[in-house]
C-alpha cells in the first residue's frame, strides 16, 4: 500500500515537470458555432460552445433568453497528452429555438475574461399554408363540428397530428376555451392509424373532446400546442451520449364556433339539445302480471345521443290511484359513441297494487330539441292498461264426503243376467253427513267461546310493516357516514312504517308529513341527491331534527305500549 502511494507521487511529480518544460499556456481560446442557418420558426438548433485550456469562470447562457428559447444543455471535457505536450478541451452543447422569426445576432457567452464570438442567425417564418404543411413531415390538423350549435350542445372537437418521421419524446397540450364558459369532456385514448395525403403515408395521432358550451356568443378553442424532438437515425461514435434530433413546435389553427341561444320554442325548464333520444321499458315478463300486494319491477331507460348522463333529467313518474311506487336509485352511465358522447339514465320502479282491478299506467314523456332538424320532438312510452288479480288466497281442505258404490261396481258384484237399480244415497249416510257436520260446528263455536274467555283481543295488524322505531340507529349510522343515499332510504322505510295509511314513496311526499325543522332537513337531503349544486351533504342536522321530532318519539311510546299478550296465561 505504501509503495502504491509513493509511486502515485513521483508520478504526479513527472507530470508537473514535464508540463512546466512544456511551457504550455492554460489560457482558454473560445469558438462557437451552430449547426444549420437558416433555420425556422418552432425548429429547434443547436449552440456549440468549444474551449481550449481551462476557463477563469463558468460561462453565463443568460444573455441568450432575451431571444431564444434554451431547451436543453450538456457539457463534455476531453484532456490529451501527445509528444509531451498536453492539452484540455470542454464542449458546452445548447438546445435553442427562435421566439420569433427574422435576423437575430447570438451574443458573445463570457467565460470569465474570455468570451465566445457573436454570431449571425437567419430564422424564417413557419409556412401556414395547407399545401406547405402537406408538403412537411410533420403537421397538425384541428376541426370543429358543427360550426354552429346552441347552449348546451355538444360539439365535437378534433385534433390528429400526422407525422413521416419518428419522434422521440413529445407532448400536446389540452384545448383551451376563450370567450365563455364550457365543459371540455375528453372521449377515450388517442387513437392511432395511417393515411394519404397527396400520395404519402402519414401515421396519424387522433385526440377527440366533446365541448359543451354554457351561454350564447363566440366560442374560440385557442391553437394546439405541439413538441417533440424528432428521432436521431444515427449517432456520434465520438459522442455517443449526445441527444437526439432536433426539436420541433407546432401550432395548431385556432377554430370559432358561433353558440346560439336556447329557442323561443322550447319547453319552460327543460332543455335537452340531442342528436337522438329514446326511451325504452323492461318488464321481469312481457306481458307484465300483476297481483295485488306483489311488487312488480318497471325499467326505465333513457339514451341520449350527445348529452351526458348528468345532463338527463329525472323520468316524472305520475302517482295512479291505487299502485304505490318506490323507485330505486337512478343508474348514470357516460359511453363513446361515433358521435360523440351517449349518456345512459336508467331507473328502476317497484309497482306494488293496493287490490284487484284493472289501472291504467299514464304515458312517459321527454321533450328534447333535435339539433340536427333544429325543431321540439318528444321521447314518449304510451300509457299501459293493467289487469291486476286479487291476492292468493288460504287454500281451504278439502270436504270429506262419504263414498257411493258406483253402478259399475254394483254390476260387477251381481250376476251378469240381473239388473239391480241402485239408488244415488243411502238415507243413512245422511243423517251421518248431518250428525259429523253439527259435531264440527260445535266444535268451533267452543273454541271460540274459550278463546275470548282466556285473552284480551289482540291489536290488528293491516300489514307485517314493521314499527317505525327500528329505523332509527340505521338513519343515525347514515347521518354519522354523511351517506345521503343511505339515509334516503332508512326514511322511507320509516315513512312506510310512520304512515302506513298512505306511505310516501318519495322524499319530498314525506318532507310534507312532517313538521319543522324535520321537514327542511329531509328537503336538504333531497337537493343534495338530485340537485346541481355538487355540494357535500352533512347528516347532523337531519339527525338532531329526527331526534327532537315529539310525533315521532310519540309513536315510538305507542308502538311498545300495544305490544301482544302472551298467547298463554299462567
Amino acid at each position: 500500500m505504501v509503495t502504491l502511494r509513493r509511486t502515485s507521487l513521483i508520478l504526479f511529480a513527472l507530470l508537473v515537470t514535464l508540463l512546466s518544460s512544456a511551457g504550455i499556456s492554460w489560457a482558454g481560446h473560445v469558438r462557437a458555432w451552430v449547426d444549420r442557418n437558416p433555420v425556422g420558426l418552432d425548429e429547434s438548433f443547436r449552440l456549440i460552445l468549444e474551449a481550449d485550456g481551462s476557463m477563469d469562470a463558468a460561462p453565463d447562457f443568460a444573455p441568450l433568453e432575451r431571444d431564444f428559447e434554451i431547451l436543453g444543455q450538456n457539457q463534455s471535457s476531453s484532456f490529451s497528452f501527445v509528444n509531451g505536450s498536453a492539452s484540455s478541451k470542454k464542449t458546452w452543447t445548447l438546445t435553442l429555438m427562435a421566439k420569433a422569426a427574422g435576423d437575430f445576432r447570438i451574443p458573445s457567452i463570457p467565460f470569465g475574461s474570455d468570451p465566445s464570438p457573436a454570431l449571425s442567425l437567419s430564422v424564417n417564418a413557419t409556412p401556414r399554408s395547407a399545401q406547405a404543411q402537406r408538403q412537411a413531415d410533420l403537421f397538425l390538423e384541428v376541426e370543429a363540428e358543427p360550426k354552429t350549435a346552441r347552449v348546451q350542445q355538444q360539439i365535437l372537437y378534433v385534433v390528429r397530428l400526422l407525422r413521416a418521421v419518428d419522434l422521440g419524446e413529445a407532448t400536446l397540450s389540452e384545448p383551451a376555451v376563450g370567450g365563455m364558459e364550457a365543459v371540455v369532456e375528453k372521449l377515450g385514448e388517442d387513437r392511432s392509424y395511417e393515411t394519404m395525403r397527396d400520395g404519402r403515408r402519414f401515421l396519424v395521432i387522433e385526440r377527440r373532446y366533446a365541448l359543451f358550451p354554457q351561454q350564447s356568443g363566440t366560442l374560440s378553442v385557442e391553437p394546439i400546442l405541439f413538441e417533440g424532438r424528432i428521432a436521431s437515425r444515427r449517432r456520434s461514435m465520438l459522442d455517443p451520449f449526445a441527444a437526439g434530433g432536433p426539436v420541433r413546435r407546432l401550432r395548431s389553427e385556432g377554430v370559432s364556433v358561433e353558440v346560439q341561444p336556447v329557442p323561443a320554442g322550447a319547453p319552460g325548464g327543460l332543455w335537452l339539445p340531442a342528436k337522438k333520444i329514446t326511451l325504452a321499458e323492461e318488464w321481469p315478463q312481457d306481458p307484465p302480471a300483476f297481483k295485488a300486494g306483489e311488487p312488480v319491477t318497471r325499467t326505465l331507460t333513457l339514451v341520449a345521443e350527445g348529452l351526458t348522463a348528468a345532463q338527463v333529467p329525472d323520468l316524472a313518474m305520475t302517482e295512479v290511484a291505487g299502485i304505490k311506487q318506490y323507485p330505486d336509485r337512478p343508474t348514470l352511465e357516460n359511453r363513446e359513441g361515433v358521435s360523440g358522447i351517449v349518456g345512459v339514465r336508467q331507473e328502476k320502479i317497484a309497482l306494488v297494487p293496493t287490490g284487484p282491478g284493472r289501472f291504467v299506467l299514464p304515458a312517459v314523456e321527454v321533450p328534447w330539441w333535435n339539433v340536427d332538424s333544429d325543431r321540439l320532438e318528444t321521447a314518449r312510452l304510451p300509457e299501459r292498461a293493467i289487469e291486476v288479480a286479487a291476492a292468493s288466497a288460504v287454500a281451504k281442505p278439502p270436504a270429506i264426503t262419504p263414498e257411493t258404490p258406483t253402478a259399475a261396481a254394483t254390476q260387477a258384484s251381481e250376476p251378469p243376467s240381473t239388473q239391480v237399480s241402485v239408488p244415488s244415497a243411502d238415507p243413512f249416510w245422511k243423517i251421518l253427513c248431518l250428525i259429523l257436520g253439527f259435531g264440527w260446528a260445535g266444535t268451533a263455536l267452543a273454541w271460540i267461546l274459550f278463546r275470548r274467555r282466556g285473552r284480551k283481543p289482540a291489536v290488528e295488524r293491516e300489514s307485517p310493516v314493521p314499527r317505525a322505531g327500528r329505523h332509527r340507529g340505521r338513519l343515525k349510522e347514515a347521518c354519522r357516514r354523511a351517506d345521503p343515499a343511505m339515509a334516503k332510504e332508512t326514511l322511507l322505510a320509516w315513512g312506510l312504517a310512520r304512515f302506513p295509511g298512505a306511505p310516501p314513496t318519495s322524499l319530498g311526499q314525506l318532507s310534507g308529513l312532517c313538521p319543522s325543522p324535520l321537514k327542511e332537513e329531509i328537503e336538504s337531503l333531497n337537493a343534495a341527491l338530485y340537485g346541481r349544486g355538487g355540494e357535500r351533504w352533512e347528516g347532523q342536522g337531519l339527525w338532531e331534527a329526527f331526534s327532537k321530532d315529539k310525533t315521532e318519539k310519540g309513536k315510538a311510546r305507542r308502538g311498545r305500549g300495544s305490544a301482544l299478550e302472551p298467547l298463554y296465561r299462567d
